[in-house]
């Protein structure tokens, strides 16, 4: 849940209402007037939804939001480096842009390098150009893996909840349906680009209700 001074959100003129993830906008906003923008170390107890459908909804509107948050603070980008400078420019256009593009083309990208792996053709380049894709796509593969599964496992040691382990075998359909809802988000970009869905909550038995 963001926390923001009041005072600082009135100077940088509130966040885009028309972006259907509003926090993104709002942090590289806030970025590019100057203001520090920092993750509190606490827990969260916010409930996740509860089926795949409203799952899928909810990611849909994630990366819609962070779509309309890319093309929105792309619109000028030689005056988003000189506000947030050329690095922190770069990370933020990375993070955003890798966002999108990971879940559009993630599993796809992956699974053609499997394919390839498996049948050799990775393995065999003819000439130095192939050999450099080859390289960068077992790079990217490699990468890729560590920066799904390092978090997750020290998330599992951390809580010491060992018996979350096995669910890491489901990380590869988890992916698809991330790819399926970016894919989902585009369309509805293009259909229906302010459109909200509304994520349920109160529906877990630990939950608080009125």
């Amino acid at each position: 849940m963001p926390h923001f001074r009041t005072d600082i959100l009135r100077r940088v003129g509130g966040w885009d209402a028309w972006n259907v993830t509003e926090d993104a906008d709002l942090g590289i906003r806030l970025a590019r007037f100057g203001v520090r923008v920092a993750a509190l170390d606490s827990d969260t107890y916010e409930e996740q939804p509860r089926t795949i459908g409203r799952w899928l909804n909810q990611r849909r509107r994630w990366h819609k939001g962070w779509l309309q948050t890319a093309l929105v603070h792309s619109r000028d980008p030689i005056r988003v480096i000189r506000e947030l400078g050329a690095v922190r420019a770069l990370c933020a256009f990375a993070l955003i842009g890798g966002a999108i593009a990971g879940g559009l083309f993630g599993p796809l990208l992956t699974a053609d390098t499997l394919w390839r792996l498996a049948s050799g053709d990775l393995l065999r380049p003819q000439t130095p150009f192939q050999a450099i894709g080859s390289a960068m796509a077992v790079l990217v593969l490699l990468s890729g893996l560590a920066v799904i599964l390092i978090p997750a496992v020290l998330g599992i040691r951390k809580r010491a909840i060992r018996g979350l382990g096995r669910a890491l075998a489901l990380l590869p359909f988890y992916y698809c349906l991330v790819s399926l809802a970016a894919w989902l988000a585009v369309f509805d970009f293009l259909r229906r680009p302010f459109y909200w869905f509304k994520t349920e909550h109160g529906l877990a038995l630990s939950s608080t209700r009125p």
